[in-house]
This record gives structure tokens, sequence and C-alpha cells, in this order.
């Protein structure tokens, strides 16, 4: 459900509208969905809490690059969420839109998450390694093969993890919720970084 619009006027509407139009039309987002009602979402609680909507469009990205391509631009982070517990993967998802992100799911399946990969491209993964049906890797092979980066975030001890995703990153549950949204933001702006070159 969308916040209420009843304190805004006719410009701050008509530059939310734009701008979240923009953004879908740029990221292959319906503004209809899911993702297109969490961008509006997202404008119109940024207009509501600065009190103007001057820069609004800057909410969802930074700065282009220069003529020597020196800053990269870097759109929201698409993390799909991978987890079964339902608490644990809508905390999680509330603590990354807090951050900007865009949250593919959460998918409490591996049918799901593969399915929402492929629907919505997500830019990076967080990924239980059971999602009901015991330990599998199907979807951490799906999303490699794809080239999609992912973490573990799982109950399982490191050794689990067979040796061809030994390199890939691993958090142990329980873990503070605001700190990992924190890491998975920052790793994405590192992933971004390093493509952009």
């Amino acid at each position: 459900m969308l916040p209420s619009l009843s304190s805004l006027d006719d410009r701050e509407i008509k530059a939310i509208l734009k701008a979240v139009r923009k953004w879908c039309s740029a990221n292959g987002v319906d503004i209809n969905s899911t993702e297109g009602r969490r961008a509006m979402t997202i404008a119109i609680d940024h207009v509501q809490q600065t009190g103007s909507s001057d820069n609004i469009g800057e909410i969802f990205s930074r700065p282009s690059p220069d003529q020597t391509g020196n800053s990269a631009r870097t759109r929201a982070p698409r993390i799909l969420i991978a987890e079964d517990e339902y608490l644990l993967a809508h905390e999680l998802a509330v603590a990354l839109e807090d951050r900007g992100a865009i949250v593919v799911g959460p998918s409490a399946s591996e049918k799901d998450a593969m399915a929402n990969v492929e629907a919505r491209a997500p830019t990076q993964a967080v990924v239980d390694i059971n999602l009901g049906l015991g330990p599998s890797f199907t979807l951490s092979r799906f999303l490699a093969k794809r080239g999609i980066p992912f973490v573990f975030m799982t109950g399982y001890d490191r050794d689990i993890v067979p040796p061809e995703f030994s390199d890939v990153p691993f958090h142990k549950k329980p873990l503070d919720i605001e700190s990992f949204a924190e890491d998975l933001i920052a790793r994405s702006e590192y992933l971004s970084g390093s493509t952009a070159s």
C-alpha cells in the first residue's frame, strides 16, 4: 500500500511520478509492479521527509559519469533474498529497502528464487543453503552459471559448503540484520564499481 499523497501538492506529485517513471524505464520495471510501487513509496517518503521534490531523481542514482568515466552511475542494487524463514526474510528486506535497494523476492524455495532470477534479473543474491528440503546448492550453481554474485546466510557451519563455493562470503545465523544489510549495500557498491571500469 502506498503512503498517503494528501500532504503533497501537484508539483511534488508530478516530480515523484516523473522520477519513478524514469527509474522504472531505466531498470525495465513496470510502474504498477511490486518494484514500481516500492520505488514510488521511497520517492513519496523522501519528499514527505525532506519537504522538497527538487532533488527527487538523486535518490535513485548517483551522478552520471563524466567524460573520462571517472564516476560510475550506480543504479539501485537489485538483491534477491532466498530465505524460507519469513520473519528473517522480511526483516532483511525492510533493512535493504531502507538503504535504497530493490528487493527481489523474498523467495522461500529454490524454484521460486530461480523464477525470480529469470524474471527480475537481480544484481546480487542472499542464499540460505536450506530452503526447507535440506542443504542444497542447486540455486548457488544456478546463480554462478549466470554470473550473479551471492552470499550465503545460513545456520549451517562453513564446512558444509562445497569447495567450488569456498570463495563465496559466508554469514552464519543468527546475525545482526542491520549490519548485514550495510555489508550487502557496500558489496553492491564495490561490485558495481569494479564492473564499471
